[in-house]
């Protein structure tokens, strides 16, 4: 009876070994980073590099942008000031509705301040 139950369990545990995904679909499927099994102290080191690198990038970027001000006096964001309408005035006035419309500046500035 001892070696019923012996072969009972070789029997449950080759089930669920066939079972068990492999090493190539646990790294296709994204669960560990692609060759982790190779060398996964290696894979982890680069990961953190990566992330490393990225953040340094973008605290870099973040402090280099230019401000609202800049953007302005280089022409990237217009202003009624700077801008080149033909127009006046920095609003209109639809006569059917009796309705104030901004122009696109202004519009664009609204969002901005919004922000």
């Amino acid at each position: 009876d001892e070696d019923g139950k012996l072969s009972q369990v070789r029997t449950q545990l080759k089930h669920k070994l066939s079972s068990r995904r492999d090493v190539n679909d646990i790294e296709q499927s994204g669960v560990v980073p692609h060759s982790y099994f190779d060398n996964p102290d290696r894979v982890m080191q680069e990961r953190v590099k990566t992330r490393q690198l990225t953040a340094d990038f973008l605290e870099e970027f973040l402090e280099n942008r230019f401000d609202y001000e800049e953007m302005t006096e280089r022409g990237i964001i217009l202003t009624g000031n700077n801008s080149n309408s033909n127009s006046n005035s920095n609003t209109s006035h639809d006569n059917d509705t009796g309705k104030q419309h901004l122009t696109h500046e202004q519009e664009t500035q609204k969002k901005l301040a919004r922000r």
